[in-house]
């Protein structure tokens, strides 16, 4: 039979898969999902880097900048530079993770 000009093939379209179908799916996946993670982390710990990209891209949340606003009153800004840089190691050694919070 040969196609006729402006006549689709397929009237009816591709048939659509019934919500219950895709829930069973989603189900099935969701059950094995832990294990599924655990592979890749394990692949990803061995150098595996697609596995380790799949991980990142799929199930570590993305990062986003912060905006923040810096204040910076009068006191400051009458610093020297070597003031400056002895505040900024004090603030970062602050920030360091001390023994009792490490794990």
């Amino acid at each position: 039979m040969a196609w006729q000009k402006g006549k689709s093939g397929n009237p009816n379209g591709r048939p659509r898969k019934s919500q219950k179908t895709m829930a069973q799916l989603r189900s099935q996946i969701s059950e094995h999902l832990p294990d599924v993670i655990e592979v890749l982390a394990d692949a990803a710990k061995e150098g595996d880097v697609q596995a380790a990209r799949i991980l990142v891209e799929r199930c570590v949340p993305s990062m986003r900048a912060i905006d923040q606003n810096v204040n910076i009153n009068d006191s400051m800004r009458e610093l020297t530079d070597n003031e400056l840089v002895d505040l900024i190691k004090e603030f970062e050694d602050s920030m360091e993770p001390t023994s009792e919070t490490k794990h």
